[in-house]
């Protein structure tokens, strides 16, 4: 311990000592002293440094570790998997539900296309655009298969695609068939649509006819509504959606959304 000479205070070091010095009697300090308040200063930040570059290696060190098991957890059951014949997605069966949901096409259709999507991702909306009409051209207008719609709003695109996900459950209540005209405007509009209540009624009403306004605006506002929306996302995590548009064919998940590879998955089925 060492003891100031102006005031009796002890400190532990001398370094702890001369910064007091400078804080509580500049006025009262030599030269010499003042030379010691400044080196002690000097000392101080550059300790207060060193500790703020530990803290930093170490919270690097820290995501480093919760990185590497992230990665662990994902890659090793996919080694696993691999090793037991199970690494190929479309092999491994989905109990996918499609009770009460949107269906294009016929209900007795032998293959059901399970499409999981957010209204406002640029992939859904390539899907709509490019993919699902080639679907209807060749399997669904033909009766082959059907698509069934599962909302699945990603959080980095809300509130936009919940708020759409709301506006086309509240046009499927009403009317099944102009469910599809909702889905397809929705898509098209995406970037351009007003979501607010008003602006969502105003696009079921421009893409449909026949609904009651009434019915449609209360659905709209309705937190009821959403909370449906949200049932969809859950059941979408139980069936390991981890994106979208994810699609299932007959319940087999397929690795990606090209029409090449669901051609293929559908003609599997067919051929069963």
């Amino acid at each position: 311990m060492v003891e100031c000479d102006f005031c009796g205070e002890e400190f532990d070091t001398d370094v702890d000592l001369h910064v007091h010095w400078g804080d509580k009697h500049e006025e009262e300090l030599n030269s010499h002293q003042e030379d010691k308040v400044d080196d002690a200063r000097e000392e101080k930040e550059r300790a207060r440094k060193e500790s703020r570059k530990r803290k930093k290696d170490l919270a690097f060190k820290g995501l480093a570790t919760v990185f590497i098991l992230g990665v662990a957890a994902v890659v090793i059951p996919q080694i696993l998997g691999s090793a037991s014949g199970e690494d190929d997605p479309t092999s491994r069966a989905s109990t996918v539900s499609t009770g009460g949901e949107p269906v294009l096409g016929n209900d007795s259709a032998p293959v059901t296309v399970v499409e999981y999507g957010d209204f406002y991702c640029p992939a859904c909306k390539s899907f709509q655009a490019s993919i699902k009409p080639r679907l209807v051209e060749n399997y669904i207008d033909s009766g082959q298969a059907k698509l069934v719609y599962k909302d699945f709003p990603l959080q980095i695109h809300e509130p936009q695609a919940t708020r759409a996900a709301v506006a086309a459950e509240c046009t499927f209540e009403q009317d099944e068939d102009a469910y599809w005209n909702v889905y397809d405007a929705l898509y098209e509009n995406q970037r351009a649509l007003d979501y607010s209540d008003s602006g969502l009624v105003d696009l079921v009403n421009r893409s449909t006819t026949g609904l009651d306004a009434g019915e449609l605006e209360t659905c709209i506002s309705s937190s009821e509504t959403e909370s449906e929306v949200q049932a969809d996302k859950r059941e979408g995590f139980e069936d390991g959606v981890d994106g979208t548009p994810q699609i299932y064919v007959n319940g087999r998940k397929a690795p990606d959304f090209r029409y090449s590879t669901l051609s293929t998955l559908i003609e599997q089925e067919l051929s069963k």
